[in-house]
C-alpha cells in the first residue's frame, strides 16, 4: 500500500505506438493479481521545460498524437478501481518518446 492506503493493481505502466503527429499511442499496464478492475486514463503532455498540462478531455487509453504535442513527451496516469469493493489502487505512470512530425 502507499502513503494513501492504495493498494498496488497494476504494473509496468508503458505507452506503446508511434509518437508521430497524428498516430496513435495507446496504455498498458499489467495487473497484479486477477483482481477485476476497471481503469480511467488522463493523458498529459510534459513540456521540454517540465511543465505538466493535463489534456481536457482525453481519458480514454488510446490518444491521437496533436500537432501541439510536437517536441513534447505524452505522459499517460492510470488509475485502477476495484469492480468488487470500489477501492482506488494505487496510480502508475507511463511517458512516450518525443514526439515527431507525421508523415
Amino acid at each position: 500500500r502507499d502513503a494513501l492506503g492504495r493498494r498496488l493493481m497494476l504494473s509496468e505502466c508503458e505507452v506503446r505506438g508511434d509518437a508521430l503527429v497524428h498516430g496513435k499511442l495507446s496504455a498498458f499496464a499489467k495487473r497484479t493479481k486477477k483482481l477485476p478492475i476497471s481503469c480511467t486514463f488522463q493523458w498529459i503532455r510534459l513540456l521540454p521545460s517540465g511543465q505538466e498540462y493535463p489534456l481536457p478531455g482525453q481519458d480514454k487509453a488510446t490518444y491521437t498524437v496533436a500537432a501541439q504535442d510536437l517536441g513534447c513527451r505524452l505522459k499517460v496516469t492510470v488509475l485502477p478501481t476495484s469492480k468488487d469493493t470500489n477501492e482506488s489502487g494505487q496510480p502508475v505512470t507511463a511517458v512516450s518518446a518525443p514526439v515527431e512530425g507525421g508523415a
